[in-house]
């Protein structure tokens, strides 16, 4: 239920199965079972939508499957939309292979021969259904190649190519595919079956078209198949010469990875020495530091030097003066000769 765009009411049938534990759904319980084409009419008739879209309890719509066939609904006047499923089988409630693509443009006389829709595909106006009578109680295998083969007679069916459901084949779980594989006897009576209901539709020129259209579309699917072994041929070249490049470039890689490592340990040895530059510095920065103060000591030291220097060299001039001026003076020349004449005496 993660679906884009949620359909605006899911009508379960249960044909005469086990009650199913079914929350928020129209339910249509069948006593016994109606058989597939019984069924899916008597739920569109207890439908109340415009358009109807079917889907069987082993099949799958993708999210975005409701919101591409609205949006294909609302932009053309066809009659019908449909979109492309893959054909997919499980075991086990695992999905073991994807194979098949249902993927083809309208084309009322394929139709005709074949079907290449299938109904989880499709999206029909409920009206539309229920005026062509549903689908053939006749019929329990390919009930829905026959309504569309009635239905393609009211007009053409708009293609979306795109994926947007799984037809499911679960191994032990009634698969009509697995039950009654392509080339079948039930298979092949089935078809039979079907061509002889409309056989006033179907002529040799019929056949003849649809078997040229189906030749061209097979030459087109082989060209495209050569061009693909062309175009997986140069992959495989491009991939191998890749694979060489790859092979010289990782030892390349790995040169530069040994220079790097290499770089690396030099880089570790010298943070080692860095370290060790780093506290010798730090040990000379705090040596010079102190003997900056050391040297600011003794500079202060000097200059009181040099100022009491000074000062005595002041002091001395000034003696020295004061020496001159007694030298000269009257008293001490007296003095002097008051001395020379006690060494006289």
């Amino acid at each position: 239920m993660h679906a884009t765009a949620y359909p605006a009411e899911i009508v379960v049938v249960n044909d005469g199965g086990t009650q199913p534990d079914a929350r928020d759904v129209r339910l249509v319980n069948l006593a016994q079972s109606a058989g597939r084409s019984e069924a899916m009419n008597r739920g569109v008739r207890a439908a109340k939508s415009a358009f109807i879209a079917f889907l069987d309890d082993d099949d799958l719509f993708y999210p975005e499957h409701l919101e591409t066939l609205s949006a294909a609904a609302r932009s053309t006047q066809d009659v019908a939309w449909y979109t492309d499923a893959v054909s997919a089988f499980a075991r086990a409630g695992e999905t073991y292979s994807r194979m098949r693509i249902f993927g083809q443009d309208f084309d009322r006389q394929q139709l005709l021969v074949d079907n290449y829709i299938p109904l989880p595909t499709l999206l029909v106006p409920r009206e539309t259904f229920l005026d062509l009578g549903g689908f053939d109680p006749a019929f329990d295998l390919f009930e829905d190649w026959d309504f569309l083969i009635r239905l393609s007679q009211r007009g053409s069916f708009t293609h979306v190519p795109r994926i947007t459901c799984e037809i499911r084949h679960i191994e032990g779980a009634g698969s009509i595919t697995l039950e009654s594989p392509e080339g079948s006897a039930r298979f092949r009576q089935a078809k039979l079956q079907i061509w002889k209901k409309h056989a006033d539709l179907i002529n040799e020129n019929l056949i003849a078209s649809v078997f040229e259209n189906q030749k061209r579309r097979l030459v087109a699917v082989y060209n495209d198949a050569v061009e693909a072994k062309g175009l997986q041929n140069h992959m495989e070249i491009d991939i191998a010469r890749l694979g060489r490049e790859k092979a010289t470039l990782s030892g390349e890689i790995q040169a530069l990875h040994n220079r790097v490592n290499e770089a690396l340990m030099r880089i570790s040895h010298l943070e080692g020495a860095n370290a060790e530059i780093r506290n010798a510095l730090a040990a000379a920065e705090a040596d010079r530091h102190e003997k900056g103060v050391r040297l600011k000591d003794l500079q202060a030291a000097f200059s009181e030097s040099q100022q009491t220097n000074a000062a005595l060299f002041g002091e001395v001039s000034r003696l020295q003066e004061l020496l001159d001026m007694i030298y000269k003076s009257r008293t001490w020349k007296l003095h002097e000769i008051v001395e020379r004449m006690k060494g006289r005496a």
